[in-house]
């Protein structure tokens, strides 16, 4: 091994030595590390940050047939099996749209008040989606919610965050 090679091998385990560090941001030692190297020299991998995601947040619907409510729905999104999950799996671009979507409207829904989500396009696009795979075409009317689940110490906790005004599925189906 040529001294060039040794050298190179031994900034480069520095380099990842500081990197692994530089994800615990405690201590005073870390921050002067900080201080001194530009952050774009040793990376910072906070995936969560400030603070990670405790909930999901889940799409349910109920359409209205025949002047009766029907029961609630989720969502489903048919993920891939197993054994082609880690490699190849489209099914899953539809479940972040979704919950990325659900997560825009419960931030927008304190902001703009009672009804002022009515038009915001994550709101919009939540009821295209639903009205587009809403299996009942005699369907009169159609409702949904986002509920928030999340696991507590005695089991899995459920919590309505949001419902929908109730629309009428025909009119939905034309303007989505």
């Amino acid at each position: 091994m040529s001294l060039r090679e040794v050298l190179l091998a031994l900034l480069l385990t520095g380099w990842w030595a500081l990197s692994a560090l530089n994800q615990f941001r405690s201590g005073a030692w870390t921050a002067r590390v900080r201080r001194h190297i530009p952050g774009v020299l040793v990376p910072s991998w906070i995936f969560f940050a400030p603070e990670p995601p405790r909930s999901d947040s889940r799409l349910v619907w109920r359409n209205e047939v025949d002047g009766r409510w029907g029961e609630w729905d989720e969502l489903d999104f048919g993920f891939a099996p197993v054994s082609r999950r880690w490699l190849f799996n489209p099914e899953v671009i539809e479940y972040k749209a979704v919950s990325g979507l659900s997560d825009a409207l419960l931030s927008l829904g304190s902001v703009l008040g009672r009804r002022g989500f009515l038009l915001t396009s994550s709101y919009v696009a939540l009821l295209s989606i639903l009205v587009s795979r809403s299996p009942a075409r005699r369907s009169t009317g159609i409702q949904f919610a986002v509920v928030r689940t999340n696991i507590a110490p005695h089991g899995r906790r459920f919590e309505v965050a949001f419902v929908s005004e109730i629309h009428d599925a025909r009119e939905a189906a034309h303007v989505c």
